[in-house]
């Protein structure tokens, strides 16, 4: 009889433990399907971006200063959009390419944070 008391409390510990265990992987699934999410959102952004056309843009989309001979254009190799070289003087990994690129502060900033704290309101949808 105190044998099967033993018994039937370490199953209630082993069942309380398991509970507790579904509980944490259900919290873990929640949060790698938000994570999901996130990254579809990130890769829609990314893909949608266009490559500015050079006779299209007249002025820096970073300071607004005006393009001349003196001041050239240059696209940022992440989102496409054309700044000055002041606007795209750092440079990051970039999908597609093996060494660092000219990128915008924008994209700089986006490609720097981890994915986890990704937010829209850090891209630069041109």
């Amino acid at each position: 009889c105190i044998a099967a008391e033993d018994n039937c409390k370490k199953y209630q510990k082993t069942i309380e433990q398991l509970n507790k265990n579904i509980e944490e992987l259900n919290s873990a699934m929640i949060e790698l399907g938000q994570e999901n999410q996130n990254l579809q959102v990130v890769q829609n952004v990314r893909s949608n971006r266009k490559w500015e056309k050079d006779n299209e843009v007249m002025q820096c989309n970073g300071c607004s200063k005006k393009f001349s001979v003196s001041l050239r254009k240059h696209h940022c190799r992440n989102c496409g959009s054309i700044f000055c070289a002041e606007c795209t003087a750092k440079t990051a990994t970039v999908a597609g390419t093996k060494k660092p690129a000219r990128v915008c502060e924008p994209c700089y900033k986006e490609l720097n944070v981890p994915v986890r704290s990704y937010s829209l309101n850090s891209t630069n949808s041109s």
